[in-house]
């Protein structure tokens, strides 16, 4: 099962706890549209839901920043296609920890 495949979601909570990002710095990422996750009971009490593809993307901006990588350079990372080709070892431990996180 790929990635994709999985239907599992996750909050920003969730993204937090997995992989340590502060919700300040997710939601800036949001705002400037480098992932775009759904946004459930819009206005006040609005969910943040990240599907398990989007959790990753999160996981590769947060590896990129810190390896001192402009926005601009990571939005172009991003929109090229072979972002998880040439990120698969980044990746791969990503996918480990999204597939082996209980969100109950």
């Amino acid at each position: 099962m790929g990635i994709k495949d999985c239907d599992q979601t996750f909050s920003l909570n969730d993204i937090q706890t997995m992989f340590g990002i502060t919700r300040a710095r997710a939601r800036y990422w949001i705002e400037s549209g480098l992932v775009s996750p759904e946004i459930g009971n819009e206005g006040r009490g609005a969910k943040t839901i990240f599907t398990a593809d989007q959790a990753v993307k999160v996981v590769l901006i947060a590896a990129l920043r810190n390896e001192g990588w402009t926005m601009d350079e990571v939005r172009g990372e991003l929109v090229d296609p072979r972002w998880r080709t040439s990120h698969a070892d980044l990746l791969k431990a990503a996918i480990e920890i999204i597939t082996n996180f209980n969100t109950t």
